[in-house]
């Protein structure tokens, strides 16, 4: 038993890591779209710098790994989460992120626990368990508190930019699924290096098709160090570690427990950028760390649904 909780508390450290490291990304991408990058510019960039960091990294361990022994169908299955994941997710985030504030963004990105919850129970036919659903209800009132824009209202918010943000939602609802059944076949630094080299491969040929090379790939140096940044901070260690808490704690809870990422993005202004965390923000926060909570069975939900909570 004693080794099961360190094994799990191993999984909800990788996790609040890599939503650290996704939290910067918001930052970064605002940062270099800034700069002039299109969006399949910064998307062949970033993955062309994981990749090599992957490519390392299995080269000089590549006695632990077993790369290429693997049955069809588990290669499948990965390149199809690199795909949802890494290719058709983060093209709508990044295309969401230019029609909307990075605040709104992911708000509406973090719902995809919801997504991962639906699909597992229509998966399993089942529902699911009552501390998920109560995690997944309070995480969301957290995330509207947490994301309050003073003088905007919702009928000012692009409509375009919203579907962006769900469809990216959505498909890495998929990719987190499809993840946790790839890390039951493959090590989690492999997993991920099919991932993010799949998403390159797949970035590259539809920067070919669209004849993009001269109008869009060359960029700035400071969007180059940006993009490598990213590379390293927001792509090679959240991918890396997202997998790993995945083989640990499952994909609908390592997700729910993700969902701390927009409060880290915000403290990290104020810490960083000296911006001001608002009440509400700091309220948002407090509910999503107890939801979190209820989730891991600090706080029993039975007793919290008997207060009416």
């Amino acid at each position: 038993m004693e080794e099961k909780n360190k094994y799990e508390i191993l999984g909800i450290l990788f996790v609040i890591i890599a939503a650290l490291g996704f939290a910067f990304k918001g930052i970064l991408v605002k940062l270099t779209i800034a700069e002039g990058v299109s969006v399949p510019a910064l998307m062949l960039w970033r993955y062309g710098g994981a990749s090599i960091i992957f490519i390392l990294f299995i080269l000089i361990n590549y006695k632990k790994h077993n790369i290429f022994n693997h049955s069809r169908n588990s290669i499948y299955t990965i390149l199809l989460a690199g795909f949802f994941g890494y290719y058709l997710g983060t093209y709508a985030d990044y295309r969401g992120l230019e029609l909307l504030e990075a605040t709104i963004s992911r708000f509406i990105l973090f719902t995809f626990p919801v997504f991962v919850i639906f699909i597992n129970s229509v998966i399993e036919r089942k529902l699911p368990p009552v501390r998920q659903i109560l995690a997944i209800l309070c995480i969301q009132i957290g995330m509207y508190f947490l994301l309050i824009i003073e003088n905007e209202s919702i009928e000012d918010l692009n409509i375009e930019g919203i579907l962006w943000e769900l469809l990216a939602a959505f498909v890495y609802a998929i990719y987190l699924i499809l993840m946790h059944k790839s890390t039951k076949t493959f090590s989690s630094i492999i997993a991920s290096s099919y991932i993010v080299i799949f998403a390159l491969i797949v970035t590259t040929i539809e920067f070919h098709i669209a004849d993009r090379w001269e109008a869009e790939f060359y960029i700035s140096e400071k969007a180059f160090w940006l993009l490598m940044l990213t590379a390293f901070i927001s792509t090679f260690l959240p991918i890396m570690l997202m997998a790993e808490a995945i083989k640990r704690l499952g994909s609908s809870r390592a997700s729910i427990i993700s969902a701390s990422s927009p409060f880290l993005t915000i403290i990290l202004a104020f810490i960083l950028l000296d911006e001001i965390m608002t009440f509400y923000q700091l309220l948002g926060g407090i509910i999503i760390f107890i939801s979190v909570a209820v989730l891991e069975g600090k706080i029993p939900a039975k007793k919290l649904w008997r207060r009416g909570v």
